[in-house]
């Protein structure tokens, strides 16, 4: 029997997307594929057996984008933080600042993050934008009264985007917002010269050029430096009749603060993917605010997403083992 290169734990969802493709383009590995109640091993000779969680030994653990939405995310994840074999662990989403991925981190464990969520984000925020733009919820309604009723609507051409953020995800925004016609300033501690945008700025001039935006984008992580950012004071700069998108984290914005600028007509609006508690909860005062449109965290989930993943898995596994 030949020793494995590695042990590489799957989620089942996983394993019976990419079964067949990962047995080839990864020989000489065993994998360890974790369900909800059974792990079974299949060694790289062909092997199954089940085994039991204490005896599972695997060096690899992938985190693709399935498993976040399985009932095999809770044992997948459990196994990868307890078995003492655990060597690296990947996961499909880039952002790295929970508790979980610190545990791992600071056990020794190498965790690496792919920057896969800028293409369905994008395109997430800009057809939310475009919608609230265009009332698409009043021609919706229009349609379901049988009215023929014609209504103007506000262009993305000629508008300006503040950017918060200009990692993968808020560069991929800046990109498509541009190709639609509208100026863009990015925001990022330290700007490399490179980014998609007509003019850079550091968080310190942030109030300064929310002054001028109608559209401003969080694709920030959650930090110390980041928790309420947006708070009375930021918001109170913001532009008359601006719109907030969120696609960063729900800690980000002061919740209360939003609220009131809100209520008082300040912003236009708030479109907002992530939330400081979630799932919502079904009393909360952002489900009915005339001005607030939810969705639950999905930015995300384009279809496009697995193939990425799988491309970024593999390309990291052949580097790993290259070096």
């Amino acid at each position: 029997m030949r020793s494995p290169i590695d042990v590489i734990q799957v989620a089942a969802p996983t394993w019976h997307r990419f079964g067949p493709r990962l047995t080839e383009d990864l020989p000489d590995t065993d994998w360890l594929v974790v369900d909800t109640d059974v792990m079974t091993l299949i060694t790289a000779d062909g092997d199954v057996s089940e085994v039991d969680r204490d005896e599972a030994s695997p060096t690899v653990a992938w985190m693709c984008f399935d498993v976040f939405a399985s009932p095999t995310m809770r044992p997948h994840f459990g196994l990868a933080s307890h078995a003492d074999s655990i060597e690296l662990v990947h996961t499909s989403y880039a952002g790295l600042d929970g508790e979980y991925w610190a545990r791992l981190k600071n056990k020794g464990v190498e965790v690496t993050s792919a920057h896969l969520a800028g293409v369905a984000i994008s395109e997430f925020v800009m057809l939310r934008v475009l919608e609230w733009f265009h009332r698409d919820t009043l021609r919706r309604e229009k349609q379901a009264g049988h009215e023929w009723h014609r209504a103007d609507f506000r262009e993305v051409h000629g508008s300006h985007w503040m950017i918060v953020g200009m990692g993968d995800i808020g560069s991929e925004i800046a990109v498509k917002a541009r190709a639609f016609g509208a100026t863009v300033t990015g925001v990022r501690r330290t700007p490399r010269g490179d980014e998609p945008v007509e003019q850079m700025v550091t968080p310190d001039h942030i109030h300064a050029a929310a002054a001028d935006a109608d559209v401003v984008v969080l694709a920030v992580p959650s930090t110390p430096d980041t928790d309420n950012m947006v708070d009375a004071d930021l918001l109170a700069a913001f532009a008359q009749g601006s719109l907030l998108v969120n696609i960063g984290r729900g800690s980000l914005v002061d919740e209360d603060a939003l609220r009131d600028s809100l209520d008082s007509g300040h912003i236009e609006g708030a479109i907002l993917d992530v939330m400081r508690t979630e799932p919502l909860p079904a009393d909360h005062w952002m489900w009915d605010h005339p001005s607030v449109w939810v969705s639950p965290h999905n930015s995300a989930a384009g279809h496009g997403r697995f193939e990425r993943s799988y491309a970024h898995f593999i390309d990291t596994m052949v580097s790993r083992r290259a070096h």
